[in-house]
């Protein structure tokens, strides 16, 4: 028999048993995330937004984002609140989009900071999102979510984002009739930004379905050698690229671009350009650099521009010289024969 002097002794003993017993056990609220369920959902997620079921997609979305916050993992959350930004961008509401997204950039750039992988072409899309729900919210040319839009842009074109130095300093360190202008080539939507000493400018680009599909058709003239071609894709593409800033070429000095997708590949100072078909970098200095020697560049003095060559030009002339002189003599050969008959 227990001696009752023992029993508060012994009550003690059993509630620390069943702690250190609970304490040992799985919490339901943390339990070891299932990678291959975390995969699932973020698949349906994914495609649901293609085919326009924003519903469907903020279910997945939604449970991904639960099981990421219960199990303390940033890698489901920023995915999870992409998704969401992605779903509301499908169902047009770039308000909700921001908002979502921009705890998706959040997110994303703590777990990079503590995570040891490196940045992979997919984790630029909570960037890239955030740029369009930016661009698609705004009401102006040059306001703050233009401004924002810049910015977010610039991290979506980097695997270095410390790199990316702010607009301010680069625009304070251009000169007069210097000129820089980026582009983001999106999943589905492009844009363009321009800016100066003074000012900034954001607009819309055709899709970016439309813009892969004339550089593809540039890089088949270029090989071909088929000038024709080439300026027949420019005359559209160049005034699309270049928007606002294409009246104020003549005024400029130098033209710093920041490409990005497919344009990358353009070589857009060799581009024919207006009606006399002159490149634009025989009209004034042309650079192409990437974001993170964007200041480095703009320290550097403008180059000069390429005059035309005269080559083609004589060429033309000594042609319908050659014309002239054959027309000449075929008249006078044709006279002669006529006089003697």
């Amino acid at each position: 028999m227990l001696n009752r002097k023992h029993l508060p002794w012994a009550g003690f003993l059993v509630c620390g048993f069943a702690i250190t017993v609970f304490a040992q056990s799985p919490s339901p609220e943390r339990t070891r995330v299932d990678q291959q369920q975390a995969q699932a959902l973020i698949q349906s997620g994914a495609n649901s937004v293609v085919v326009g079921d924003s519903t469907q997609a903020r279910g997945a979305y939604n449970r991904l984002l639960e099981i990421g916050r219960d199990n303390g993992r940033l890698d489901l959350v920023w995915q999870a609140q992409h998704g969401l930004g992605r779903a509301a961008l499908a169902a047009h509401d770039p308000l909700t989009a921001i908002a979502h997204l921009e705890q998706s950039v959040a997110a994303y750039e703590q777990w990079r900071g503590s995570a040891a992988e490196s940045k992979t072409p997919r984790d630029a899309d909570p960037y890239a999102s955030l740029t369009t729900a930016l661009m698609m919210q705004s009401s102006s040319p040059g306001d703050q979510l233009v401004e924002r839009a810049f910015d977010a842009a610039a991290r979506a074109r980097t695997d270095q984002p410390e790199q990316v130095r702010s607009r301010a300093d680069l625009a304070a360190a251009l000169r007069p009739g210097d000129m820089v202008m980026t582009f983001l080539v999106g999943e589905s939507h492009a844009y363009a930004w321009a800016f100066d000493r003074d000012t900034l400018i954001g607009y819309p680009l055709q899709p970016s379905a439309e813009i892969a599909t004339a550089v593809e058709r540039i890089d088949a003239y270029v090989a071909q050698n088929d000038r024709a071609g080439v300026a027949r894709i420019a005359d559209d593409l160049m005034p699309a690229l270049l928007g606002p800033v294409l009246d104020r070429i003549p005024a400029l000095t130098r033209v710093i671009f920041v490409m990005d997708g497919p344009l990358r590949r353009l070589s857009i100072g060799e581009l024919p350009i207006g009606n006399g078909h002159s490149s634009l970098s025989q009209r004034l200095s042309v650079s192409t650099v990437d974001d993170g020697s964007l200041f480095e560049e703009i320290g550097r003095a403008p180059s000069t521009p390429q005059p035309p060559s005269a080559w083609p030009m004589l060429m033309r002339v000594a042609g319908a010289i050659i014309i002239g002189i054959l027309l000449v003599a075929g008249v006078a050969v044709l006279t002669r024969r006529s006089s003697i008959a």
